[in-house]
């Protein structure tokens, strides 16, 4: 049984963009291993990776998982679509050889029916995009026009935003500052709307990591995507911030370098991964979602 204080960490890299192989030597020379979720029927294509770098990834130990055929949202799917979205997707994988064993939802969201056909495709988990704290959002007691001491969420989508090819500039605009106490501000009168309405905002309370074993297996719990101006600051405080009473922490990449506002830079990722490394005496951990969920 896994230890109270144990913490997991896991790197995912979602969509299949070929910029992530740049995340392959640096995760090889710190002996880390990944998930890269895909969209089967966008491997090959301008810009994507393709069979022969799944394998590549497959081969040095990497996870390959299944992210649905082509990034829609599976909950505006009649259920034949849904289904052929789902297991046609594992199967196309499975048939390249991949176990294919872990699930992200395309843009994090689910409802009952699509956790369903997740189920019966035969993976043995899913991830959303929300349901924890992400240390990132922190902002002081009174600041922003936010009282302290209050977790505020809004379930509302960026979907449109992020159908914009993880192109949205509306993203892009939202306004950051750092307040002297060296955690993030952020104006969020001056944020888009639909940005708005995915912030989370804590100043003292919540949950930081998921169980282990995950509370739903099908819907595993994670912080927002990496963005381009997330600091290695921020991801540091994405893992000591669970370590604290342990779990599970994933944490979601797009791009690799590049002008998206969805990239991380190669420098920022690199730089955690090195500080990452340095917390494995401590009993910190990297493993694929396929090793947390099997605990091996």
């Amino acid at each position: 049984m896994p230890s109270l204080t144990r913490t997991l960490v896991t790197l995912e890299f979602d969509d299949g963009h070929r910029s992530q192989m740049l995340a392959v030597p640096l995760l090889a020379r710190r002996a880390m291993h990944a998930t890269f979720f895909v969209n089967s029927d966008r491997i090959g294509e301008e810009g994507y990776l393709s069979w022969p770098h799944l394998r590549e990834l497959h081969a040095t130990g990497h996870e390959v998982g299944g992210h649905s055929l082509g990034h829609d949202d599976l909950r505006k799917l009649d259920p034949a679509a849904l289904t052929r979205a789902i297991e046609d997707d594992r199967e196309a994988l499975r048939g390249q050889g991949f176990p294919c064993v872990s699930f992200a939802y395309p843009y994090g969201w689910l409802d009952g029916g699509v956790r369903e056909a997740v189920r019966e495709a035969g993976y043995q988990s899913a991830r959303v995009i929300h349901g924890l704290t992400d240390t990132t959002t922190l902002v002081p007691p009174g600041r922003g026009g936010i009282p302290g001491g209050i977790l505020r969420r809004i379930d509302r989508p960026v979907l449109e935003l992020e159908r914009r090819a993880h192109e949205p500039r509306a993203v892009r605009s939202l306004s950051r500052a750092s307040d002297d106490r060296g955690k993030l501000r952020i104006r969020a009168a001056t944020a888009p709307a639909a940005v708005r309405r995915r912030i989370l905002v804590c100043a003292s309370l919540g949950e930081f990591a998921e169980t282990v074993p995950p509370r739903d297996r099908y819907a595993t719990r994670t912080v927002e995507h990496v963005m381009r101006w997330t600091t290695v600051l921020d991801l540091q405080r994405r893992v000591t911030a669970a370590e604290r009473r342990g779990g599970w922490v994933q944490i979601v990449f797009h791009y690799i370098a590049g002008e998206s506002a969805f990239a991380v830079r190669p420098a920022t990722l690199a730089a955690f991964l090195d500080w990452l490394r340095a917390r494995a005496p401590g009993g910190t951990e990297v493993k694929t979602v396929a090793e947390v969920i099997g605990d091996r």
